[in-house]
């Protein structure tokens, strides 16, 4: 009679594979956040060099509007910054699957060190040993999210 409900059994297994789902979903969230961070930089570079409208005559509005215009209507600018965008609804669904108090730390920490990581590779940028331990203390801190 004292004997273990398999149903209750299956419904652990179940929640604990969703949790599992939620935190790989979340890690690519933070990889899509964190990869098109520099490309949304470098995509915008190049607008300091866009011919230079005279905006005097503007209004505040007027040059605004020229400002967002010249960004947005820059390919290198808006396709990341679509992708980027995109991900946003897919961790608010993922929300569904971990506790926030993980869900955040875990999606933004590795948005940071996809930034990182690729921010160093594309500029070729030569990480120092200081870089390195800073980037094992973040992964460090998200396993002692994720395991609790």
């Amino acid at each position: 009679r004292n004997q273990p409900c398999l149903f209750s059994q299956a419904k652990k297994e179940d929640k604990m594979e969703s949790m599992w789902f939620g935190y790989l979903g979340l890690l690519g969230v933070g990889l899509i956040w964190g990869i098109t961070n520099p490309l949304l930089e470098m995509g915008t570079l190049d607008v300091k060099n866009i011919k230079k409208v005279d905006t005097s005559s503007m209004s505040a509005l007027g040059r605004v509007w020229h400002e967002i215009s010249t960004v947005f209507l820059k390919i290198g600018f808006i396709i990341p910054f679509l992708v980027n965008q995109a991900a946003s609804p897919l961790y608010y669904y993922l929300l569904n699957f971990a506790p926030i108090s993980v869900a955040s730390p875990l999606a933004n920490c590795t948005s940071f060190l996809a930034t990182f990581l690729f921010n160093s590779v594309v500029k070729k940028e030569k990480l120092d040993a200081q870089a390195y331990i800073g980037t094992l203390f973040v992964v460090a801190g998200i396993g002692l999210c994720v395991q609790n």
